[in-house]
Parts: C-alpha cells; structure tokens; sequence
C-alpha cells in the first residue's frame, strides 16, 4: 500500500482565525496526525509547479515531494485557488498516484448572483469540479445535497464517480471565557436576544429575519426580544446595518455585530434564547449545528443540507416567506415553556459529530482502497 499525503495547501495560505474551508483543513489535519502517524503533509508551491512536504509543527515548508506509483493524495482544501493545481495533479494520476477530493458545494454555480465576480465564477467552479472529479479515485462530499448537486450537474453517475458523504465535526472550541461585563462594554446591553451567526451578505438572508420583525411591528406584536446579527462583512449585504440604523420598525430592536471574538460568540451563544438561520442555500450550515451543540433551538431554512443536519430537532422556515420566521418568532417568544422544552430536548439527545470521527471515516475509505 502506498503512502497517504494530506495536501495543507488552503491553510499555508491563510491568515487568522481559521473559519469555514480552512477550519475543516486544520482540524482534519489534526485528526489524521493523531490517528494514522503514517500521514505525510504536503502543500502546494506554485512557483515550483508542484508540491512540497509541510511540517505542521513549523509550518515550514521542506523538500520537493517525489511521488511513486500507488501513493495516495487526500485534499479537502481550497485548489481552485491555485492555477496549477488540477495540472499538477493530472501529471501525477497520470503517474499512477491516487488523488481524492472532497467537496462542499456547488454554490457559486447553481446560484452566480451571490457572488461579487457572478457568472465568471460560476463557470469557473463548475469547470473546476468537473475537472476534479474526472481526476479523482474516489470523493467525498459534506452533505447528501452536495452529492446530489454534483451528480446533477456534472452529469457524472454514481457508477462512474463514487461520491461517499461524510459529516463535518461541529465541535466546540474552548475559547477565553468573556463575562457579562466584558461584552456590555463592547456591545451595550443587549437583554433578552435571537442570536443569527453568518457572514453580512445575500445568501445569509438576514433580511428574512428582518422582515419577520417587520411583519410582526406591523401586527402589533412589539413585545420581542433583540435580534443580534452576528458576521463578518461580505458582498452585497443588503445594507443591513444603516436598516437597523435608520427603520423605524426595527430602530433598537435588531443589531448587527462583526469583528467577534471566540470568547465573545460564545458568550453570545450561551446567553441567546434561540438561534436562526434564515440562509437560501448551503452545503453544510455549521451554525445550526453549533447551536443544538449550545442546546439551543435554532429555526433554520428547509432548504438544501439545512435539512439533514438535525431534522427531528431544529424548526424549518421557507427562506423567502417571512411570515414563517415570523411565526415561529412569536411561538418561541411567547411561550416560554415551549421554548424551554424544546431547548432542554436538545440538550439531552442531540448528538454532534467530532472532526476524529470525520477523520476516521475518510481514512478508513482511503486505506480500503
């Protein structure tokens, strides 16, 4: 059997927290040192036209790799990146060596206006997994919607191309705590909230929520706790600040925060009284499973992978009917018992998933072969 290779590459490149590709790349990378101590990592040099061993440790890059037939190259990274990515991996299958992919979505294709560079990127990252899943031995996928959709639109079969779904590891890290104290300092009081975790642009949605209160300040229904928005600035994001700023509606009842420590989601995760995620389209939705690991309900969107993350458990909205996040708004908030009901149901039988069992699962795909 040949050796197992772990590409490093996304996060050579990446500066920070790690959140979202990168995240999974590093806590994969943990996981496969820690369960298979065989596992090599490598990262891509461009400059070199190929790859070239990483020490973790360090992260330091080393010695050009010298591939031999049977060797095998896992990735879960970001190549699509790298422009000579997909012709430095052709060169090796080519050379007998065994390349594996794993993929997240297919996103930026299906749905080209959430993106800054729209059909340009689109075709982009659909040419590139066709490319990539023509080069692979076997794939992975990180919900059964991503599987389908690259089947659909690849028109690759199951027979010719296996796609295995794998769970991501939503886990929590534990970061410093932060107090009551410390976050009034930063964000004022925010009393009694709804907590939204995403990035600020179009495909999170927020304005349903938005919206939801609308329609409920329309009602008459004022009685509600705070919104908190919680995200990172994106493309096309709706403007939603100066809305909370300047909406007479929605004036000191919806706020937006970005810049966000881990301590500080944390504690806002740990003080919310529920949780929504109103996106129109992923290929996970790791915020609702971070919230059911918190114990807290989170209403989520009936779309996409959104549904399989805990079906029996989470509340699911049409990401363009407001009135239902309107309405399962009011239900939670009026009903205390109900809420706390289904909060302490989550508590006691959701059961995440963590990245040493991802790990193993891919690992074990990866040695059979």
């Amino acid at each position: 059997m040949g050796r197992l290779f772990f590409d490093y590459s996304t996060m050579v490149r990446w500066h920070g927290r790690p959140t979202g590709i990168p995240r999974t790349v590093e806590r994969l990378a943990h996981s496969f040192k820690a369960i298979y101590p065989e596992t090599i990592f490598i990262a891509m040099d461009e400059e070199l036209q190929g790859f070239r061993n990483f020490d973790l440790e360090t992260r330091q890059a080393g010695a050009a790799v010298e591939f031999v037939r049977g060797d095998r190259v896992f990735s879960c990274g970001a190549n699509w990146a790298f422009a000579c990515y997909n012709p430095v991996v052709r060169g090796l299958v080519a050379a007998g060596v065994d390349f594996h992919q794993l993929f997240y979505d297919m996103i930026p294709t299906l749905f080209p206006h959430f993106y800054e560079q729209a059909e340009g990127y689109g075709n982009y990252m659909g040419n590139w997994t066709r490319e990539t899943l023509d080069l692979v031995k076997s794939s992975f996928a990180i919900s059964e919607a991503t599987r389908h959709d690259v089947y659909a639109w690849t028109g690759v079969t199951e027979e010719a191309k296996e796609i295995a779904v794998v769970r991501l590891g939503d886990e929590l890290d534990v970061p410093e705590s932060v107090d009551a104290g410390d976050a009034e300092g930063k964000f004022g009081y925010l009393g009694d909230f709804i907590l939204s975790v995403g990035t600020l642009e179009l495909r999170k949605n927020h304005v349903a929520l938005m919206n939801a209160y609308r329609l409920l300040n329309a009602d008459g229904k004022r009685e509600l706790p705070n919104l908190v928005i919680v995200g990172r600035p994106g493309w096309l994001n709706n403007s939603l600040e100066f809305q909370c700023q300047h909406d007479p509606a929605i004036k000191g009842k919806v706020f937006v925060l970005s810049d966000i420590s881990d301590g500080e989601l944390d504690y806002l995760y740990r003080k919310c009284q529920f949780t929504a995620f109103p996106s129109l389209y992923e290929g996970w939705g790791l915020p609702i499973a971070e919230s059911l690991r918190y114990g807290k309900q989170c209403v989520a969107s009936s779309t996409s992978s959104m549904v399989e993350i805990a079906p029996d458990l989470v509340r699911l909205a049409h990401p363009l009917k407001p009135d239902e996040w309107a309405c399962h708004i009011f239900e939670l908030t009026s009903n205390p018992i109900k809420l706390a009901s289904e909060n302490e149901l989550i508590r006691s039988t959701y059961v995440g998933s963590t990245w040493d069992a991802c790990a193993r699962t891919i690992l074990r795909k990866l040695i059979e072969q």
